[in-house]
């Protein structure tokens, strides 16, 4: 990140536009500060799973304020057509018509299921988690499913095989996300005390859906993380509140890291590696 080249004029924003710090902003500080400050500061167009995941939810658990999914009739994004419906609808998720079709099988799958249906039944969807710790505001745009002492979250996923989620879900950090909503449901006297689980659907062209609950393990995991990265803020917040570039904040090494051969690229081994890690 160059910065010498900033899109906004300083200093840098350390939180969401509306002053409240958000998951999505927050995970990327285990990896880099400086990324998190880069995340805070400018915006992501979402790839095509992102807008159809955005849509499948729409579908099942009703919009987000401010990202609803408009469609565009035509069948390319290509020309001048699509450019002013863009224009028009600037800021919101669109969807072709080809695509929103697709979105709609997806959900379908999710209406059919006899496992989800029991996660829906009687539940509160999108419910906007708020609250103060540290110092500090958060919020969720929206913890997808809450009842029976239950807070679940509903994802789309192109794995078919329910291990390849499990890695998937491991490396996207699901289990640190549901960490986060049940800290703010705790904090609001929303009731979470039988578990945590993910809901997902394939987007193939025969899509399941399996709910993943969490184990105790699982969801301890979560929690240590997320409290890791709060500390992690506070302190990055109290060395430097109001940065002018990326780098006011740490990035991802301090100084040289050590790069070790593992074993699969050094067949023969080497024992004067093996001596130091050990």
């Amino acid at each position: 990140m160059n910065d010498a080249v900033l899109p906004f004029d300083p200093p840098l924003r350390t939180c969401n536009e509306d002053g409240t710090y958000h998951y999505s902003q927050l995970k990327i500080l285990a990896n880099s500060g400086q990324k998190y400050l880069h995340a805070c500061n400018t915006q992501f167009e979402p790839t095509l799973a992102m807008r159809l995941g955005t849509a499948v939810h729409q579908i099942i658990l009703g919009a987000r304020p401010g990202r609803e999914v408009v469609v565009f009739d035509g069948e390319s994004r290509r020309g001048n057509a699509y450019k002013e419906f863009a224009a028009a609808h600037a800021g919101r998720d669109i969807l072709t018509r080809a695509e929103m079709e697709r979105a709609e099988r997806i959900a379908m799958a999710v209406r059919n299921d006899p496992e989800a249906e029991r996660c829906l039944a009687g539940a509160q969807t999108e419910v906007r988690l708020e609250w103060e710790e540290m110092g500090l505001r958060f919020s969720s745009g929206g913890a997808d499913i809450v009842g029976s002492g239950q807070i679940g979250d509903l994802k789309t996923t192109s794995k078919t095989t329910i291990d390849e989620f499990k890695r998937q879900g491991a490396n996207e950090l699901y289990h640190c996300q549901l960490a986060f909503y049940r800290r703010g449901a705790n904090a609001m006297g929303i009731d979470s005390s039988r578990g945590l689980y993910v809901l997902a659907v394939q987007t193939g062209p025969c899509p399941e859906v399996v709910k993943y609950e969490l184990t105790e393990t699982m969801i301890a995991i979560g929690e240590r993380a997320v409290a890791s990265w709060l500390e992690k803020l506070r302190a990055y917040l109290d060395m430097c509140p109001s940065p002018t570039k990326y780098s006011d904040w740490p990035g991802m090494a301090i100084g040289p890291v050590s790069w070790a051969a593992p074993a699969y690229l050094d067949p023969f081994g080497d024992e004067e590696e093996e001596e130091e890690a050990a």
